[in-house]
């Protein structure tokens, strides 16, 4: 596959994907949570590890995978779920900061100030 082909199928495959915060009572942790087959959540307990590690780093020291139905763990690919987990942050992240830019860069109209 070509790239745009790999971006096009980590989109459709993070649709079921959230992301979940408690800023009251865990202000670094974030959770990914996937409704889909196999539901699982995974406790990433500091943003900051995810955000600056690469993928095997993200895999084997980062991501807390819990199943929601326990039973689930055995017929699960393991090695796909966090592959999907890791491609939903970094969409996340993308989108995030073109946001920012956008926000922060406003297009100029006719030479007019934003």
């Amino acid at each position: 596959m070509n790239k745009k082909e790999l971006r096009l199928r980590a989109m459709e495959r993070s649709r079921d994907w959230w992301y979940c915060e408690n800023m009251l009572h865990h202000p670094k942790q974030v959770g990914l949570l996937r409704m889909s087959f196999p539901q699982v959540f995974i406790l990433i307990r500091d943003y900051g590890d995810a955000y600056f590690s690469n993928f095997k780093e993200f895999r084997e020291h980062v991501a807390e995978v819990n199943f929601l139905d326990p039973s689930e763990r055995g017929t699960a690919d393991l090695e796909e779920i966090c592959v999907d987990a890791w491609n939903f942050l970094r969409l996340s992240e993308e989108y995030d900061e073109t946001a920012y830019n956008q926000l922060t860069n406003p297009i100029i109209n006719d030479g007019e100030e934003p």
